[in-house]
């Protein structure tokens, strides 16, 4: 099993290496990258879709539309369309295909986009920036009146333009079956993963001492139900465990980072709350301080400091320092000392 990792600049410039960890005194081994018809960082989308000819779920209001797949590093792109048509909204979103069908993939891009819908008088464009990951909803715009978008056929065009000024991808190759080291995860959402034991035990004592008092003979597929997990949660600890970088906070609510941090306490994985430490105080925001009770509960006290450092007098003087441990205290206190 391994990971690979693509990289691509503005610049044009491609590279595809085995990210093998080096803690496992593997070697970085660069390998040639697959041509493909993709030759700059601009995807452009150009569609159009008729509202009365949506497909609409059972029972719902909301009708769902589809531009063609395009292709970015060796990866299916493309634009989805919600119409509500009780509320004459439209909604646009640009979205992984791969991630959709539940491959294990994580990304992080740095994009620019414009979202062009309607023509002539009818026009109106959307322009921004956005850095995300995992490719669900990263761009979406609602849009009222949505019938007076349609053209006289009934029509409404769509052109969406991302230019990819970054874009960073980690995947995690589906080993051979017949592999003896293969562990095979399933999770109650039903998605699955199949990972290393080998490196599972070296990283967690909970997977290291399950699979010594297993029954199971090594030369027999291993298959462990893993029980109130979430498929985000499962992935970032995995893409720790490799040594690969995580930005949590780049594609995970507060909510969905608290679950992860739980699930690291549950496989005694340190190593994986350290690495998504420091992965949130990259990204961290200034003046953002929901994470600050979740990092005190998991004993993170570097991002303690960080997110109390980046906090103004008011949040200082406002905040409730009852549910805090000791160690956070005194890393507050002396953030409050310097700026009251």
């Amino acid at each position: 099993m391994e990971f690979q990792k693509i990289n691509k600049s503005r610049s044009g410039s491609r590279r595809w290496v085995s990210a093998a960890n080096c803690d496992f005194s593997c070697k970085w081994t660069p390998v040639p990258y697959p041509i493909f018809a993709m030759s700059s960082s601009k995807l452009e989308f150009s569609f159009s879709f008729k509202p009365k000819e949506v497909h609409f779920d059972a029972g719902q209001h909301i009708g769902h539309d589809r531009s063609p797949i395009k292709q970015y590093c060796e990866m299916d792109w493309y634009v989805g369309v919600k119409c509500n048509v009780k509320e004459d909204v439209l909604g646009l979103y640009f979205i992984n295909k791969q991630v959709e069908d539940g491959h294990p993939i994580v990304f992080w891009g740095d994009y620019e986009f414009c979202f062009t819908v309607g023509e002539g008088v009818k026009e109106n464009k959307f322009n921004g920036n956005f850095v995300n990951s995992v490719s669900y909803a990263v761009f979406n715009c609602r849009m009222p009146n949505m019938n007076y978008r349609c053209n006289d056929a009934g029509s409404i065009k769509v052109i969406l333009e991302v230019t990819f000024k970054s874009f960073t991808c980690y995947r995690l190759d589906i080993p051979q079956p017949d592999d003896p080291d293969i562990v095979h995860l399933r999770l109650d959402c039903g998605k699955n993963l199949y990972v290393s034991k080998t490196r599972l035990c070296q990283f967690s004592h909970f997977f290291d001492n399950m699979f010594k008092q297993s029954q199971i003979d090594d030369g027999e597929a291993k298959v462990c139900q893993i029980h109130k997990v979430k498929f985000l949660s499962a992935l970032l600890i995995l893409h720790t465990m490799y040594g690969l970088e995580i930005y949590p906070k780049l594609c995970a609510s507060t909510d969905q980072i608290h679950e992860t941090l739980r699930v690291c306490d549950q496989w005694l994985c340190e190593s994986a709350i350290r690495a998504i430490e420091m992965g949130i105080i990259k990204t961290l925001v200034p003046g953002v301080c929901d994470l600050l009770l979740v990092a005190d509960r998991f004993r993170m006290y570097h991002l303690v400091d960080a997110v109390a450092a980046t906090m103004n007098r008011e949040q200082l003087r406002n905040l409730d320092l009852t549910p805090y441990s000791i160690e956070s205290l005194r890393l507050i206190s002396r953030t409050m000392q310097y700026h009251l």
